[in-house]
């Protein structure tokens, strides 16, 4: 069995702060069963989740990122909006003035299409996960408000991208950075 895997983007400090504290006050205000919410280490922008890879892809994966990695310049992205995607995940979206995380992220889906992973089925749409919803007929009211909530456009750089091991434990999902990606074009 290989490693869980995904490539992500790190959001600054200021940020986790931000939405950290979102989260605390959303999940004190409604305490329903059935939410998992993230964790502040774990708050990221995920640009391609491929799942359980084997030793050799994974080789090959980080060669590919490797050689990408001089390709692309450092962007920005900023807190937007509150959304729901589905009835299950919580999330802000991150918006860009630069299609540079859209270029990048089919060039990922591309280049790792060609070493067997699947390709992603839906439009990508940067954000960050606060939570997801196991029963969502339990957590209607929190979503009804959440999409209310006003959302400080904090803005933030994004210099490399991130490739990490999520490794399910008992106390939830641990990441784990498998390698980091200068971008620097």
């Amino acid at each position: 069995m290989g490693k869980r895997l995904f490539i992500a983007a790190d959001i600054s400090e200021e940020a986790r702060a931000a939405v950290s504290g979102l989260i605390a006050s959303l999940r004190e205000e409604f305490p329903v069963k059935g939410v998992s919410w993230s964790k502040p280490e774990n708050l990221h922008v995920t640009i391609k989740f491929l799942g359980d890879t084997d030793e050799a892809a994974e080789m090959r994966l980080i060669e590919k990122l490797s050689s990408n990695e001089a390709s692309y310049q450092p962007f920005r992205l900023q807190l937007d909006k509150p959304e729901l995607l589905g009835k299950r995940v919580v999330s802000i979206a991150a918006r860009s003035d630069t299609q540079t995380i859209f270029s990048l992220e089919m060039v990922i889906d591309t280049e790792c299409e060609r070493l067997g992973f699947p390709r992603e089925g839906r439009r990508f749409r940067p954000h960050i996960t606060l939570a997801r919803i196991r029963q969502p007929e339990s957590a209607r009211e929190l979503g009804r408000h959440f999409l209310q909530t006003q959302i400080e456009p904090l803005g933030f750089d994004v210099r490399e991208i991130v490739l990490y091991e999520s490794k399910l434990e008992a106390g939830g999902s641990v990441y784990n950075v498998v390698r980091r990606f200068k971008l620097n074009g």
